[in-house]
């Protein structure tokens, strides 16, 4: 952060020497008036970047279905497809800090459309690992372990059909989640 201190310093320096008026005499001799020449340029467009926490980023997130777990709640924050992938997103709030050990094959979740009554899995990318996070090295769980203020989990699926309005999801140990509305 200093050093953005001392440039800001160093060209303020620059720009009021540079618009100090100055002009030479015959005699060789200089007359500095300290007057100072104001240009008007239009105004520097600025980003503004503000850190938000991982806990402050979702917690405006809309919770579509909610389960009671051991030490928290899992909630359903996002089931939208996206071209021909449907994109579901988990949230674990976690404020109390409590150590959270989650272990779920991937083989264990999946959803089943209610309109076709077709079980789906999840996704593999090209090297064979299931599309979801966070997971293991091999990719082949849904896997976490820490005390993080927020526990995100994302999972990737082949898109429902069009006319398909809901889906039922079945994440592992902690059972299903009934008629989630599926957003395009």
């Amino acid at each position: 952060m200093n050093y953005k201190l001392i440039i800001a310093l160093g060209t303020t320096a620059l720009f009021f020497t540079a618009c100090t008026n100055s002009t030479n005499n015959a005699d060789g001799s200089s007359d500095n008036n300290d007057t100072v020449v104001i240009k008007q340029e239009p105004a520097e467009q600025q980003v503004i970047v503000k850190e938000v926490s991982k806990a402050e980023e979702t917690t405006d997130a809309p919770v579509i279905a909610s389960k009671q777990i051991a030490k928290g709640v899992l909630n359903v924050t996002k089931v939208r497809v996206v071209g021909s992938i449907l994109n579901v997103e988990m949230a674990i709030p976690n404020t109390d800090k409590n150590v959270f050990n989650l272990n779920i094959p991937s083989g264990n979740i999946y959803y089943i459309d209610d309109a076709t009554a077709k079980k789906n899995t999840l996704l593999k990318d090209d090297e064979g690992k299931f599309m979801l996070t966070p997971t293991n090295d091999e990719g082949q769980k849904l896997w976490y372990l820490g005390s993080d203020d927020l526990i995100l989990i994302t999972l990737k699926f082949a898109a429902p059909p069009a006319e398909s309005k809901t889906i039922s999801l079945t994440f592992g140990e902690y059972g299903s989640f009934d008629e989630l509305p599926v957003s395009r």
